[in-house]
């Protein structure tokens, strides 16, 4: 971490800020909480066990992994690279949205229908968006692969976080009337709740708030050792109290009783904590043959429905960790305990995926914050922001999962990109 604060110049680089958060939020604090809690440093799952020799391995892979990004951040990629990924990948694009509320509304109201269509009527659409992953919709399943209506509840999901991005942007950052800016503020909340209520999941309501707030930040012009300092402290507060919220919205569901609710939606050590997992990955990947996934094929595989691609790329090693930590086949019974970023590459790819996904994070981070700042698009900066959060939140496991708003947010970056060449060819 020490050297990661001594890169630091005088204005804040975002990627590198939540980069350095995320290792203190899933590695770093866990162990503190432990220590100060006097946790023995011993843990043991379904068909794995993890001792203080484990951990010292564990903690040591931890270090080295935050080294080779250092490296590969500090070393950065050749600016050709990033002038290709400006001009055709990410291009630069007026931003008019907060001139189109009522359209931004309309595709709420149109993700929102889904799940009426999909029901059979709003009775049934309410009580199966408020009953969560609970097997009971027509979209869930018993399994990890979802029915035919799964690739369209994708969509509504990721539309609806796009639309809270986009909406906290325009709440926070755009020039309003104050009856519009009250229109947008009340539409981000109720589109980011509609996705933590619905979702139950702490990385989606992350990815809702995050991206608007992070922008916030940046354009509070934090400058100074100091006040970076307290940029890192806001991040951490914020990512500390959506985790808790969206554990919290999830048990509450399920517990249905308050006091119950805040007693389960407790900060568990071992579902936040990666030196565990990291642990037990590493042990993982000595008994278990390498599985060789690839995140990034993953990722860009992901929005092809698997009814049309049924053999298409997974993450086995999501499967074996889960496996080993809880005993069961995730294939068929649904669900999920993550080996965290690390602990998935030591799986797939040992220690070659270790030196592989340090580097290759440093360098794709330094890619990020130099975008960032060349670009003068509030598109482009809407994008690279919620690439943060998305990694941030993806620590736990790199994969398509939480992606799709990525995908929505870049095709609407390229679709008014279109429609802007259009109107200059027309004048």
């Amino acid at each position: 971490m020490a050297l990661g604060l001594k890169s630091w110049g005088k204005t804040v680089d975002l990627g590198w800020l939540v980069f350095n958060v995320t290792v203190f939020f899933w590695y770093i604090q866990p162990s503190i909480t432990r220590t100060l809690t006097n946790t023995e440093w011993y843990e043991r799952a379904a068909f794995i066990s993890a001792g203080p020799s484990d951990f010292l391995i564990a903690f040591f892979i931890t270090n080295l992994f935050y080294t080779l990004f250092c490296f590969g951040y500090m070393i950065g990629i050749p600016k050709s690279i990033i002038n290709i990924i400006e001009s055709r990948i990410v291009p630069e694009t007026p931003f008019r949205a907060h001139q189109n509320l009522t359209t931004l509304i309309l595709l709420f109201l149109a993700a929102l229908s889904f799940y009426v269509i999909a029901s059979g009527g709003i009775t049934d659409a309410i009580r199966f968006f408020t009953s969560g992953r609970s097997g009971a919709s027509p979209w869930d399943s018993t399994g990890n692969y979802g029915t035919a209506l799964s690739p369209f509840h994708v969509f509504a999901g990721s539309l609806r976080i796009a639309l809270s991005i986009i909406f906290g942007y325009i709440f926070l950052l755009c020039p309003l009337t104050r009856r519009s800016r009250y229109l947008a503020g009340a539409m981000w909340i109720i589109a980011a709740l509609s996705v933590a209520i619905e979702s139950g999941t702490r990385t989606n309501l992350i990815l809702s708030f995050g991206p608007p707030l992070l922008l916030y930040l940046r354009h509070s012009h934090f400058s100074g050792r100091l006040s970076q300092f307290k940029a890192l402290a806001f991040i951490f507060i914020v990512a500390m109290v959506l985790a808790f919220f969206g554990s919290f919205l999830r048990t509450f569901r399920n517990a249905g009783n308050v006091n119950e609710a805040l007693q389960a939606s407790e900060l568990v050590i071992e579902d936040n904590d990666g030196l565990i997992h990291t642990a037990f990955a590493y042990k993982e990947s000595q008994i278990e043959p390498h599985t060789y996934d690839s995140a990034v094929l993953h990722i860009l595989t992901g929005p092809i429905p698997r009814v049309l691609w049924p053999g298409k790329p997974e993450l086995i090693s999501m499967n074996i960790h889960s496996y080993y930590v809880w005993g069961v086949d995730i294939t068929k019974t649904g669900g999920n305990t993550l080996p965290f970023i690390i602990g998935q590459y030591m799986i797939a790819w040992g220690w070659f995926g270790l030196f592989e996904v340090g580097l290759c994070l440093g360098f794709f981070i330094f890619a990020l914050d130099n975008l960032f700042y060349r670009s003068r698009s509030p598109h482009s900066h809407i994008f690279y922001i919620t690439i943060s959060c998305f990694l941030f939140a993806t620590f736990r496991l790199l994969g398509f999962f939480f992606a799709f708003p990525l995908f929505l947010l870049l095709g609407a970056i390229h679709l008014q990109h279109w429609r802007q060449r259009r109107r200059i060819r027309r004048a």
